[in-house]
């Protein structure tokens, strides 16, 4: 069994795959009441040392003891996870490998140890262009992590290659802002975003789904309730919003309603 499980898989473009690993498990330290035994050992900065463990800290005029956190898990081998040859992809070989981490969270295990969850993301560059709507399998050498089966479908699994502000825009801003980039990590480079790429966001809810042949177009949103305009430039995404009438959702939801973060689901801006 693989030590490891690819938490989420999506693509940054259509040559660029993202697996994102996370490792570690806090189990946080309670305040519970202290009950001293025999051999306790308390500091002057009332941690407390017991069978030649730190265990936690009084407090409350030591009535009582905060727990330290307790950490699980087994971290990922970042140098095993860049090697090119440890990957295949429906048979081929990606030629290039980068990993980006960063600490999820933090548990204080001692007085001053700390131990960090990871969130680590590999980024595979593949020779080959993935086609919409085509599955893929993804062998991983060895036990480290484990094999994946994927479908690539840019328009419904959410990528951090889309940055939008969650809290959205009021529907009298002159502009509306979202951008398209993706950093592959210290080894690796931005991925570059060619002019004239086709785009398309998707409110499923509404069952609204909008298609941008090209990063310079205008296209409408047509609903009960209100008309929209928008306008895409270069890799940066305007919206310049012309409501002929707002109802309440619209008024509430403003861009969120179709240009959003694919971290939330059902809201996504995708590269085609």
């Amino acid at each position: 069994m693989a030590k490891l499980q690819v938490t989420h898989s999506y693509s940054v473009n259509s040559t660029v795959l993202a697996l994102r690993i996370e490792t570690g498990e806090i189990i946080r330290g309670k305040q519970v009441r202290y009950e001293a035994k025999p051999g306790d050992k308390v500091s002057d900065k009332n941690y407390v040392r017991r069978n030649g463990e730190d265990i936690g800290r009084l407090i409350e005029g030591g009535k009582k003891i905060r727990l330290f956190d307790e950490f699980k898990g087994e971290d990922l081998d970042e140098q095993w996870a860049t090697q090119a040859q440890n990957y295949s992809i429906n048979g081929v070989k990606p030629k290039n490998v980068f990993i980006k981490s960063k600490p999820g969270n933090s548990a204080r295990t001692g007085p001053w140890d700390f131990k960090f969850p990871m969130e680590h993301t590999v980024i595979l560059e593949i020779p080959e262009t993935m086609k919409a709507g085509q599955k893929y399998q993804l062998d991983i050498k060895g036990d480290e992590l484990a094999d994946i089966d994927f479908t690539f479908s840019p328009g419904t699994v959410r990528s951090e290659a889309v940055h939008v502000s969650h809290l959205g825009f009021h529907p009298d801003d002159p502009s509306k802002v979202a951008f398209l980039s993706t950093w592959m990590g210290p080894k690796g480079k931005g991925v570059s975003y060619e002019p004239g790429q086709k785009m398309t966001a998707v409110r499923k809810s509404l069952k609204v789904k909008l298609i941008f042949p090209r990063l310079k177009i205008r296209a409408k949103i047509y609903s009960t309730r209100t008309t929209t305009e928008r306008m895409f430039t270069s890799q940066t995404l305007v919206s310049s919003i012309k409501p002929a009438t707002l109802g309440s959702l619209w008024k509430m939801s403003a861009l969120r309603s179709t240009l959003r973060s694919a971290k939330t689901p059902g809201r996504m801006l995708s590269k085609r």
